[in-house]
């Protein structure tokens, strides 16, 4: 009889032999082979439109004031008088990381600023730095901004203005 583990290990391996064969059909499928990118060479921009502040005090938190719109958000509003503003405070490590994401630093170069002024009270350093960024990513407060200084927000091509991008 053979163990559970060992027959999960191999429906987990027949798994990703399928998904790999189907990556691999659709490149030829599509004429060219993807390009694998290395996700910390990604550089994040602000999405310029929106809104924020420092606290008063040094060292202070960055404040974003995001406006909610659309549908659901009015209805919101008048239905459950949620406020039109929401003020995000973001931690001193969050702080940081908005303060520099302007498009010209990696996301490996801003991990090395970050290790600069927190030392080891940001390890786990990359995990936290990818898991804030794709929370700003679904968030549409950030976008990528590209080599050749074209910027997308996700897979979808776009111009990284708010209009497209707000809540």
């Amino acid at each position: 009889m053979v163990s559970m583990k060992n027959e999960e290990d191999a429906g987990k391996e027949l798994m990703k032999m399928k998904v790999e064969s189907k990556e691999h059909n659709v490149s030829k499928e599509r004429g060219k082979k993807r390009k694998k990118e290395n996700y910390l060479e990604r550089r994040p921009m602000r999405v310029p439109d929106i809104v924020w502040s420092l606290e008063a005090e040094e060292g202070g938190a960055v404040i974003l004031h995001i406006i909610n719109r659309g549908f659901f958000h009015r209805a919101a509003q008048l239905l459950f008088r949620r406020p039109r503003i929401s003020h995000v405070k973001l931690d001193a490590l969050g702080s940081l990381v908005w303060t520099l994401a302007d498009g010209r630093q990696s996301l490996l170069q801003l991990g090395e600023a970050v290790r600069e002024r927190f030392g080891a009270q940001a390890e786990p350093l990359y995990e936290r730095l990818v898991v804030f960024v794709h929370t700003l990513e679904d968030c549409r407060l950030i976008c990528w901004k590209l080599e050749d200084e074209r910027m997308i927000r996700g897979e979808h091509p776009g111009d990284c203005k708010s209009g497209m991008f707000l809540i």
